[in-house]
């Protein structure tokens, strides 16, 4: 999921349908702005590292990682990070 869960306005039903439909070994990729700010239509929803951490263990995910960062054009961080089953 690349720049989209910052869409979701429930992420933890969201999340919860994702682990309902992920494979015991599933594991997602997500790429996201590293912020908990919004940013009027254009982030409405974001979450940084630690929310979406706290988010996907809270609903049972096992390990999210994060894998990398980069400055954005807009002037924030974008990050990668992995969430396994």
């Amino acid at each position: 999921m690349a720049n989209s869960l910052h869409f979701v306005e429930d992420k933890t039903a969201f999340a919860e349908k994702l682990k309902a439909v992920l494979k015991s070994e599933g594991m997602l990729i997500v790429v996201e702005y590293d912020t908990d700010v919004p940013v009027r239509d254009w982030v409405p929803y974001p979450l940084d590292f630690l929310t979406l951490k706290a988010l996907f263990v809270s609903v049972g995910f096992g390990k999210v990682e994060r894998l990398s960062e980069y400055p954005s054009v807009f002037g924030r961080t974008i990050y990668s990070a992995t969430i396994r089953v």
